[in-house]
Formats: structure tokens, C-alpha cells, sequence
């Protein structure tokens, strides 16, 4: 089955669920990103009974603890100190977690925004690839809070590298694009000052 969901002028966002994976994906102009259920493990083997276990109660106490919280950038949460625990443990796994609750609930607005605001306040390097995956399918999500906190969490990394996609993106409304400009020039000229002072 496959559903699309509204998104900003040049973005096509698909979810394609093939029967046991799931795979979500948009394309603005050349460029196309996609986001997809990663194996827990190297091989492309068949998660086992005991690893889907694993996942769902990983997957069960991150919902959990969002419910609990009531989320403020700036405070550290129930949520964020339980992805730290268990990013120390267990890093792919839990990296792979975080993408399937993604892409499994992108129509959950709470649960979206909490994935996002993790990731925003975690070290952007220890969460690659799937911090900047999320970071930029949720600029083309439905509802603008998601949106901006897509650019939000772009502006808590200050990663000059992980611009790229960002400038190229057309956000809407207005304010929001302005905000972006604003995010990447503030990024931009931290970055030149402190390579002056180097």
C-alpha cells in the first residue's frame, strides 16, 4: 500500500509499505532522499525473533518516556537521557531504532517532534547518518511545527557540513525560509570566525 502526505512546493513525499519494510521517501528538483528500516545487523539477513523483541520494547520505552515528558529545548528529558543510555550500549541499534519509530509514525506529530528534538541535542556525529536523514525528510512534512523543528535541529548541530541540503531547500511560509537563511548565515559566520582565530 502507499500514501502520500502534503508537503512544501517541489516535494513529493512517499510511504511505501511493501508488505513487512517500509520505506519513506521525497525528491525536490534533482535530488532525491530516502529513509528505509536498516537491519540491525551487517548482513541483509531477517531480524530474529529475539532482535524484534529487542526493538519493539526499545521502541515501547522511548514512547513510553515521551508521554511522560514535556519537552523544551534547552532541558534535558526522560527521552534523551534514554537514548544516551542506550546509544553508549548499543549505538547501530539504536540508531536503526530511532529510524524505524521515524518512518513508522511520521503521521504522529508528538512522537515526531520528540524523535527530532533528541536528535537535535544529541552530538550530530555519534547519531550519522540518521540525525541528517530525519533532520531533512522532516522538511517536507505536513505540519509546520515538524518543519521547523527540522531547521531547529540543524541550528543546535552548528555543522557547516550538514548545510548543504539545507540551503537548497525552499521552506513555507515565509518566516520559515527567513529563519533557515537566518540559521545558515549565523552558522556560516561562526565558523569563518573561529577558523580566523585558528
Amino acid at each position: 500500500r502507499e500514501w502520500k502526505m502534503a508537503a512544501p512546493s517541489k516535494f513529493e513525499w512517499k510511504v511505501v509499505d511493501t508488505g513487512g519494510s517500509k520505506t519513506a521517501s521525497f525528491d525536490q528538483g534533482s535530488h532525491s532522499y530516502e529513509l528505509h528500516r536498516a537491519s540491525s545487523t551487517p548482513t541483509r539477513r531477517a531480524p530474529s525473533g529475539d532482535q524484534l523483541e529487542k526493538a519493539k520494547i526499545f521502541k515501547q520505552g522511548f514512547k513510553t518516556r515521551v508521554e511522560m515528558d514535556n519537552f523544551e529545548f534547552g532541558i534535558t528529558s526522560a527521552a534523551e537521557l534514554f537514548i544516551e543510555e542506550q546509544l553508549s550500549k548499543k549505538p547501530i541499534f539504536t540508531k536503526n531504532c530511532l529510524n524505524e519509530l521515524y518512518i513508522e509514525n511520521v503521521g504522529d506529530e508528538k512522537l515526531t517532534l520528540a524523535i527530532l528534538k533528541v536528535l537535535a541535542h544529541s552530538d550530530r556525529r555519534s547519531m550519522y547518518p540518521v540525525a541528517d536523514t530525519i533532520a531533512i525528510a522532516a522538511l517536507s512534512h505536513s505540519s509546520l511545527e515538524v518543519r521547523e523543528c527540522g531547521v531547529r535541529a540543524f541550528e543546535y548541530w552548528e555543522s557547516e557540513e550538514a548545510l548543504s541540503v539545507l540551503e537548497h531547500t525552499a521552506l513555507s511560509p515565509e518566516w520559515l525560509e527567513e529563519y533557515k537563511l537566518e540559521v545558515i548565515a549565523n552558522i556560516r559566520g561562526r565558523n569563518d570566525i573561529l577558523r580566523a582565530k585558528a
